[in-house]
């Protein structure tokens, strides 16, 4: 059994088809700093884990209060 924590938004196709696909460019960029984030921490292990199906509608999303910190 796997268990994963609550992704109450849906994937990223889900979200980007409820947008209308009309997000701004930086949206863009961040959502991609943050596959990338978590592919790398997957690649990161020992054994590495490899996706093997990474697309929109495979990528969960969840809401998470702006870190203004960073």
């Amino acid at each position: 059994m796997l268990t994963f924590e609550l992704m109450n938004i849906g994937s990223l196709s889900d979200f980007m088809k409820a947008h209308e696909y009309k997000i701004s460019a930086n949206e863009h960029v961040d959502f991609l700093i943050q596959i990338a984030r978590g592919m790398g921490q997957l690649h990161a292990l020992d054994p590495p884990i490899v996706h093997g199906d990474l697309a929109a509608r495979n990528v969960l999303m969840c809401y998470h209060p702006t870190d203004n910190t960073r």
